[in-house]
């Protein structure tokens, strides 16, 4: 109980982390340079929410250890299966908490929609 409550909080405290880098880069780029023209708080969450669905996606596409190849046989063979199994389960982690990144931007962007 207490280690899934341990990682609600580090997944909380990503997606904060995450919002604010994020927002503070697309302040940054907003203000010096005209690439984006953002008038309004939607506007930076609709693009806060394209830009972790992007990252989101560009990590899927990438898997972990697709270049490598298995050539020795035995028990290291069986070790790095091991580890390529722990870090595609890391692979998916991080591409869960990108998309739970954006879900805030995207609430934000349905509740500022004006009817």
């Amino acid at each position: 109980m207490s280690g899934m409550k341990n990682l609600a909080v580090k997944v909380v405290l990503f997606i904060c982390v995450a919002n604010v880098i994020s927002l503070l880069a697309l302040m940054t780029i907003t203000h010096y340079t005209t690439l984006l023209t953002l008038t309004h708080a939607a506007d930076y969450s609709f693009v806060l929410m394209i830009w972790f669905w992007v990252l989101t996606t560009m990590f899927y596409l990438v898997q972990p250890g697709t270049s490598s190849t298995f050539q020795i046989a035995g028990d290291s063979t069986v070790q790095r299966i091991d580890e390529l199994r722990q870090v595609a389960h890391l692979h998916l982690n991080v591409c869960l908490k990108l998309f739970l990144s954006s879900l805030p931007a995207a609430l934000f962007c349905l509740l500022s929609i004006e009817i």
